[in-house]
C-alpha cells in the first residue's frame, strides 16, 4: 500500500484535524485527507486534462511568439539576453541570478534563441499553475479560465521572470501545507532566484502561522504600530537593503515605474473582494473553514492590505497585490460549482473586466 493510500486510509477513520484543531502526526495527514476527500488526488488523463494540456501548449506558444501582439516587456528581455556576455563575471545584470544563469545556458550551451528561452519559462510557469489546479481544486478548467483571464497577461505575457517565480512560491506553499517543508524551501529558493518578490507570499504565509498563536497577534500589533510611527526609515533600511539581490528592486519604494498611484477600490479589486469575503462567509456560517481555505483567505486579503499600506510606493503595492490576489484562485475554486455559484460568477465577471483591460491599455494586442 503506498503512502497517500495508507494515510488517506487512516484519516478516514478518524475526526477531521481542522475541526479537532490537532497537530502534529495528525495535522501531517490533514493534507492528504482534505485532497482526496474531493477526488483529486490524482490527474488521470480524463477529458478535462486533455483539455487543460491543449490550453497550456497554446497559450505558452501565444506568450512566446506574441500571437495578442508585442509585450511590453518583449524588448527589455530580449536586449538582455542578446548583451549576455558568455564570461558572466563581465558586465551588469539587474536581473536575479537564477535567470541570469538559466538565460546563459539557452545562450551559451543549447545556442538558443531568446524565443526559445521565453517558451520554456512560460511553458514551465503555466505548467506548474495547471498541474496545482487540477491537483487541488474541484473546479480546475474554471480556474484556468479565470487564470488566464486575469494573471496571464500580467505575467506569462509580460513579466516571465515573475511568472514562474509565482508558480514557484504557490507550489512551495502547497507543500508547505502537506508538511512536505523541506520541499517547500527548495521550491522558495527557486522562486526568489527567479523574482525577489516571492519573499512576499512566504512572508504572508510566516504571519498566517504566526497569528494563530496568541504571542503571534501581539507581535503582529507592534510591527503594526512600528510601521505607522517609523514607515520612512523602514522603507529608507529597505530601499538600501534589496537592491543587493536585484538592482531594480529599490524601484518598488518609489515612483519611479508608475504614472499614478493604485486604485484599491478598482473595478477588478471589488470583485476579488467581494468573491473572496463570500467564500469566507460561507465557510464561517457553515462553521467548516478548512486550514487550507483560512491560509488563502488570509494571502488573498493581505494582497488588499499591502496595497493599502504601500499606496505611495505603488510598484511595490501592485506587485504585492496581484502575487497575492494570486490566491484567489485557490480559494474559490477550491469549492464546487454548486456551493460557490455566486464567488464563481464574481470570478468569471473579474476575468471578462480584467481581459477588456488588458486589451484597451495595451497589455494584450500593443
Amino acid at each position: 500500500m503506498s503512502r497517500v493510500q495508507l494515510e488517506t486510509t487512516v484519516s478516514n477513520h478518524m475526526p477531521s484535524p481542522d475541526e479537532r484543531g490537532t497537530q502534529g502526526t495528525v495535522r501531517q495527514r490533514r493534507g492528504i485527507h482534505d485532497i482526496t476527500a474531493g477526488g483529486i488526488s490524482k490527474l488521470t488523463f480524463r477529458p478535462n486534462v486533455v483539455i487543460g494540456i491543449a490550453v497550456w501548449a497554446l497559450m505558452s506558444l501565444a506568450a512566446a511568439f506574441h500571437w495578442f501582439g508585442t509585450s511590453v516587456d518583449f524588448f527589455n528581455y530580449l536586449a538582455f539576453y542578446n548583451g549576455l556576455q558568455h564570461d558572466l563575471s563581465v558586465g551588469y545584470y539587474r536581473f536575479e541570478g537564477g535567470f541570469v544563469l538559466v538565460s546563459w545556458l539557452y545562450k551559451f550551451v543549447f545556442n538558443a534563441e531568446y524565443d526559445v528561452l521565453s517558451l520554456s519559462v512560460v511553458a514551465a510557469s503555466l505548467g506548474i499553475k495547471f498541474y496545482l489546479f487540477f491537483r487541488y481544486l474541484r473546479s480546475p478548467l474554471l480556474a484556468i479560465t479565470v487564470y488566464l483571464m486575469i494573471f496571464y497577461p500580467l505575467y506569462e505575457y509580460t513579466q516571465i521572470r515573475a511568472a514562474l517565480s509565482s508558480a514557484l512560491v504557490y507550489f512551495a506553499v502547497h507543500m508547505f501545507w502537506e508538511r512536505r517543508h523541506l520541499t517547500s524551501a527548495l521550491l522558495l529558493v527557486g522562486a526568489l532566484a527567479f523574482h525577489v518578490s516571492a519573499i512576499i507570499v512566504a512572508v504572508a504565509v510566516i504571519l498566517f502561522v504566526f497569528l494563530r498563536r496568541p504571542l503571534g497577534i501581539t507581535v503582529a500589533f507592534l510591527a503594526a504600530l512600528a510601521m505607522m510611527i517609523w514607515y520612512d526609515e523602514i522603507i529608507a533600511a529597505a530601499t538600501n537593503l534589496l537592491p543587493t539581490i536585484n538592482p531594480l528592486a529599490a524601484q518598488y519604494f518609489d515612483n519611479i515605474l508608475a504614472t499614478e498611484l493604485p486604485n484599491l477600490w478598482s473595478v477588478q479589486n471589488i470583485f476579488l473582494i467581494a468573491s473572496i469575503l463570500l467564500v469566507a462567509a460561507s465557510a464561517s456560517e457553515a462553521n467548516k473553514t478548512s486550514y487550507y481555505d483560512s491560509m488563502f483567505i488570509f494571502l488573498s486579503i493581505s494582497g488588499f492590505v499591502m496595497l493599502a499600506i504601500f499606496i505611495n510606493s505603488p510598484v511595490l503595492a501592485q506587485r504585492g497585490k496581484e502575487l497575492l490576489t494570486l490566491s484567489a484562485i485557490f480559494l474559490v475554486f477550491r469549492g464546487s460549482a454548486h456551493t460557490r455559484a455566486a464567488p464563481f460568477a464574481l470570478m468569471l465577471v473579474c476575468g471578462g473586466w480584467s481581459l477588456y483591460r488588458a486589451f484597451s491599455e495595451g497589455v494584450l494586442g500593443g
